[in-house]
């Protein structure tokens, strides 16, 4: 059964005398912790890709790994062989402050504390003023360059309701029209991926990539060698991506109708 697995994974094709026809595409390696899987395919990967002119995505399930992967297990290796390559980090848009909705904010929080507003209680974002002064000190952190819209990267904890208002999601966003197009912290970092030999992101990000043909974020497939770490979290990320679902009481309603 294992053997029927692997094949199926591998789009593994045959002759007759069970001589393997088609390309390498896809292993799967299981290994307990500490036994070294990290540094035996980055050993590997790296400088196959390099070779191949490819660029490697490396997914994890956690951001943990993530950070584990860019502080430590990547450049430790790295700085062992004394290869040159360059590493990029990759989240999602979510991940990411818009300058166009900070702007909004904050004029928004102005507007308040100057009694502008009669119907307060219908605001989309309501800011009090510790939420007043974390704004403005993004505002005046993103002018001088020392933070770069990153979530994660910000000194304090963002409540999930500021940081609500602050970004967008794909269809909110207005792209290549918006009039801050040159200050937006996303497509910044995804500037910086352009050069990347070596991309960290998460499970999620490469499937929303996937699933929009591949390219459209990360690298292009066909150009790409893909590891996934944590796979074993990877099989409901993937459903959340290309699942469908329909329910039949409401479809027979329907089609009844």
């Amino acid at each position: 059964m294992i053997g029927h697995i692997a094949s199926f994974l591998g789009a593994i094709e045959r002759d007759e005398d069970g001589q393997r026809l088609s390309d390498n595409n896809v292993i799967a390696i299981e290994a307990g912790t500490g036994t070294g899987k990290t540094v035996a395919y980055l050993l590997s990967v790296l400088s196959l890709a390099k070779a191949a002119g490819k660029k490697v995505v490396v997914a994890t399930g956690t951001v943990a790994l993530q950070g584990q992967l860019l502080d430590r297990d990547i450049p430790d290796v790295l700085a062992a062989t004394g290869w040159d390559y360059k590493l990029a980090l990759a989240k999602g848009r979510g991940r990411y402050l818009c300058p166009l909705r900070l702007q909004q904010c904050s004029e928004t929080a102005k507007a308040q504390d100057a009694g502008l507003f009669l119907f307060e209680d219908e605001l989309a974002f309501q800011p009090d003023r510790q939420s007043a002064e974390t704004l403005q000190a993004m505002d005046e952190a993103l002018q001088v360059g020392s933070w770069d819209g990153d979530r994660d990267a910000w000194p304090e904890a963002v409540p999930a309701s500021t940081w609500q208002a602050l970004t967008v999601d794909r269809n909110q966003c207005a792209g290549r029209r918006c009039r801050l197009i040159s200050e937006c912290c996303f497509f910044k970092a995804r500037e910086s991926l352009e050069g990347a030999d070596c991309i960290v992101a998460n499970h999620d990000l490469v499937m929303a990539d996937l699933a929009l043909g591949g390219g459209a974020i990360l690298s292009a497939p066909e150009d790409t060698i893909y590891i996934f770490d944590e796979a074993h979290r990877l099989g409901a990320t993937a459903l959340n991506h290309f699942a469908s679902q329909c329910r039949l009481n409401a479809t027979a309603q329907w089609l009844e109708q």
